[in-house]
């Protein structure tokens, strides 16, 4: 009998900003039903899918960019960031 093995997935599921800044969304909207009088039910489930489904779909990221090295800087890149000076002014 043959062995059915499952690929694994090219992607993994982390917490990312952008899954971040979905949760902070979804707060907002909640404040915003809570705060606008009339019925809170609507923006706290449309809340909740933003925060779900925002913060699931952005947080999905390539596997193999996680053990990726990070690339040196060319040539080209180190003369525009010494034209452009320190970072932190």
């Amino acid at each position: 009998m043959d062995e059915f093995r499952e690929e694994p997935s090219k992607y993994i599921w982390r917490w990312t900003i952008w899954s971040w800044v979905c949760v902070g969304v979804a707060a907002l909207i909640v404040l915003l039903g809570l705060t606008g009088g009339g019925s809170p039910t609507p923006w706290i489930i449309g809340a909740i899918a933003v925060a779900v489904i925002g913060g699931v779909a952005f947080g999905f990221v390539p596997r193999e960019s996680l053990g990726r090295p990070r690339k040196p800087m060319t040539t080209g890149a180190r003369r525009k960031a010494a034209r452009k000076g320190p970072r932190n002014d």
